[in-house]
């Protein structure tokens, strides 16, 4: 249900029978400027002329339309919705076409605020920062208010210290008072924020080259990229020894194979006298990789062993590694 109130005529109204009337319900003053309103998601390059009124009369106004008279003619019209006593409302009613507004928006950009090391991860708590420019042209030979509505944003809040104080903000955007001198362009600047984190885990593809991008990048200082240092040089350790390992598999893997192949050799080949030599060095060439065998399996339980206790060192330094700084 919509709200209720009524309305008290002062003084009784008599009307003779099958008579009618029109009754002044509210005549009085009420506070109002004279502005210009513009949004930044309009897609208009004019603000639309409007009336901040302050319902002043004591009464609540209804929904409907009004109509504007400036300087003894017609202005403009709109609709208002219900308008309760002491609220204050925006009235638009016309398009101002001697002022143009224009917003520039260049790239936002990140602002790190600080660095968390810990856990195996590095968390970097970023702000987040966006600036809009607002260019409003008048062409008006008086000074002219322009309201300017910049959209509210998810997450974003206005930055302190970096934006004049919003005279009004709504659930969708906060209002800007702007007064341009005549014939004159003025801007103002809207900074805004919001807050960020940026995880990454600290694991083997974690390299000196990315360690050093961070620090030209100014993500880490020189304490951060000491720190990581042991722990950059661990993984470098444990990765020479997996691709050493890897090697020896693929060695091994070759030898098999290429086992395979003699032993398909030696079975084809007779009993004759002149097929003897080349059995003899067949059965050579397979005591020689037997023994390259043997050789690798040994190097192969060294590197795994070693590669098992640089993973161990290199995972107690991850855990042990901490830091909490500010950049």
């Amino acid at each position: 249900m919509g709200e209720q109130f009524e309305y008290r005529l002062p003084h009784p109204v008599t009307l003779a029978r099958n008579q009618s009337a029109m009754l002044p319900i509210v005549h009085a003053e009420v506070e109002g400027e004279k502005v210009a309103i513009w949004n930044a998601r309009s897609a208009e390059a004019h603000p639309r002329t409007a009336v901040w009124l302050t319902n002043t009369s004591g009464l609540t106004l209804a929904p409907g339309a009004f109509t504007v008279i400036e300087a003894g003619g017609f202005a403009g019209e709109g609709l208002i919705e219900t308008i309760h006593p002491a609220e204050r409302r925006l009235l638009s009613y016309g398009h101002d076409l001697a002022v143009s507004v224009a917003a520039k928006r260049p790239r936002a950009h990140d602002r790190i605020e600080r660095v968390v090391v810990q856990g195996g991860v590095i968390r970097w708590q970023v702000l987040v920062q966006s600036e809009v420019t607002y260019v409003v042209n008048s062409q008006h030979a008086r000074p002219r208010t322009v309201i300017l509505e910049h959209p509210i944003e998810a997450e974003y809040t206005l930055a302190p210290g970096h934006t004049p104080m919003a005279v009004e903000s709504t659930a969708l955007a906060h209002r800007f008072r702007v007064t341009v001198g005549p014939r004159s362009t003025t801007e103002l600047v809207v900074r805004t924020q919001k807050p960020e984190q940026t995880t990454i885990a600290i694991d083997d593809r974690m390299s000196r080259d990315q360690v050093a991008l961070w620090l030209r990048e100014r993500r880490i200082d020189g304490s951060i990229e000491q720190a990581l240092a042991p722990v950059i040089e661990g993984f470098e350790e444990v990765r020479l020894l997996a691709n050493r390992g890897a090697k020896i598999d693929d060695e091994v893997k070759r030898i098999f194979e290429d086992q395979g192949r003699v032993r398909e050799n030696l079975a084809k080949l007779g009993q004759g006298a002149d097929e003897a030599a080349l059995r003899l060095r067949y059965v050579r060439q397979l005591e020689d990789q037997e023994k390259r065998l043997e050789g690798l399996r040994a190097e192969k339980g060294r590197v795994d062993t070693a590669q098992s206790d640089a993973e161990r060192r290199v995972d107690q330094l991850v855990k042990d590694l901490a830091v909490d700084r500010p950049l």
